[in-house]
């Protein structure tokens, strides 16, 4: 099937059903598009990221490589994962930005973000907005990181007041264009994100 002179390939639904379909060899797409939904199948919540590492270890070549998760909760350890031809990836679940900055080497030709965080409390929050006010002193040199565009979604889960966490963050999160060199795009809201 994908052999045949087939440009873009996407796919919602199932990751083991995904990873039957990239067996075949993927060389002649130039776009590569997975949608994977845990409430949907909840079954395959632990096997995700290897199948998922599988999938995206062959798409070397692939100028579009784009993976959207869609989950509930934060619950797995995505440093796990190892997509380095990945180039978009949206997460729709919240995830402590902490974490997001430990996975990132993991996907080193990532250009676009698409991420929710949130808090559970002050003391979370306050603990993000200094790691980005001060991202020099714990992350000295910046990354190599090619990610150009960033749209971050913040949920604050009424720790705070909601305009003034927003302020706060949106000043902080400014410091990320020192880290990541490539950035050009930052859209960052409040509450509600859809992709």
């Amino acid at each position: 099937m994908m052999g045949h002179g087939l440009k873009r390939f996407s796919y919602e639904g199932s990751i083991i059903t995904a990873s039957q379909l990239c067996k075949q060899p993927l060389r002649t797409l130039d776009t590569l598009n997975l949608v994977w939904v845990e409430e949907e199948y909840p079954e395959e919540t632990d096997d995700f990221i290897p199948l998922a590492n599988e999938i995206f270890n062959k798409t070397d070549g692939i100028e579009h490589v784009r993976c959207e998760i869609r989950a509930a909760d934060y619950d797995r350890d995505m440093v796990g994962i190892d997509w380095p031809y990945l180039t978009h990836l949206s997460m729709d679940f919240i995830m402590p930005f902490k974490e997001l900055l430990r996975m990132l080497p993991k996907v080193p030709n990532l250009v676009c973000l698409d991420m929710t965080i949130g808090y559970c409390s002050n003391s979370e929050f306050a603990e993000t907005i200094e790691l980005l006010t001060n991202i020099k002193k714990h992350y000295p040199e910046p990354s190599s990181s090619k990610i150009t565009t960033l749209r971050i979604a913040v949920d604050h889960d009424e720790v705070c007041e909601q305009s003034s966490c927003q302020k706060s963050f949106n000043k902080a999160i400014e410091n990320l264009k020192w880290y990541w060199p490539q950035l050009k795009n930052i859209d960052s809201m409040s509450m509600l994100f859809t992709f």
